[in-house]
């Protein structure tokens, strides 16, 4: 946001299917992504937004900029072409300061 405070608006999860969890962490991490762009399509399309991860790689692999390698596993660049639709910036944000989506992921004690 503007004031340099998060507002979310929604948040969204689910578990892995057998298949998936036999995903690398960059696999995972990715399908993260891609989950979240399919729920909230209709807040996301044909409107600029960033994506903030913990994963280095998924930048260096997503960056709007960037041509995905031909050596890339299919699923990769199917969802490669799948975010291509969108207008989308993707932002390195460490797990401490992103608290928000860190403490989802953490079970509660």
């Amino acid at each position: 946001m503007e004031d340099g405070c998060d507002r979310p608006v929604g948040y969204v999860s689910r578990t892995l299917a057998p298949a998936e969890r036999n995903y690398s962490v960059l696999e995972k991490e990715g399908l993260a992504v891609i989950f979240a762009l399919k729920k909230f399509h209709q807040y996301l399309f044909d409107r600029k937004f960033t994506i903030y991860t913990d994963h280095k790689p998924l930048i260096g692999l997503f960056n709007e900029n960037k041509c995905i390698p031909p050596m890339a596993a299919a699923r990769i660049q199917r969802w490669a072409l799948t975010l291509s639709a969108y207008e989308y910036k993707i932002v390195y944000k460490e797990g401490k300061k992103n608290s928000n989506a860190d403490a989802l992921s953490r079970p509660y004690r």
